[in-house]
């Protein structure tokens, strides 16, 4: 994964920026409004803010745009983090961490800051 890209998505999940959803990238909330995000959708907002996707593209999606994943230089569009007691497993889906297991994203951000694959 890109160092400066994780740095920043890191930098944004723990920013209090976002707040947090499931299932989607991106979903506005029925009573105010306002956007939700997944993990995923937060780094998908990055990439639109500097140029290289945008909403009208991603919306539709349930994972990053494959522009997202050159970016950012992930191997796969759903990236696996090193984790111990998630249904037993070492590895774990940000997605899955997300939306499965109730993950906060400032958890979310260490599991990403100690190697995602």
């Amino acid at each position: 994964m890109n160092p400066l890209v994780r740095a920043q998505w890191c930098a944004a999940l723990r920013s209090g920026d976002y707040q947090q959803g499931e299932g989607q990238l991106r979903a506005a909330d029925e009573d105010t409004g306002d956007y939700k995000y997944c993990c995923l959708g937060v780094l998908t907002d990055l990439a639109a803010k500097a140029g290289v996707t945008n909403w009208d593209l991603a919306r539709q999606l349930d994972f990053p745009p494959p522009a997202v994943e050159g970016w950012a230089e992930l191997p796969y569009h759903n990236p696996e983090v090193r984790v111990q007691g998630v249904d037993g497993a070492s590895a774990a889906s940000l997605a899955d961490l997300n939306d499965d297991h109730g993950w906060d994203f400032g958890r979310i951000a260490d599991a990403i800051d100690g190697g995602a694959s």
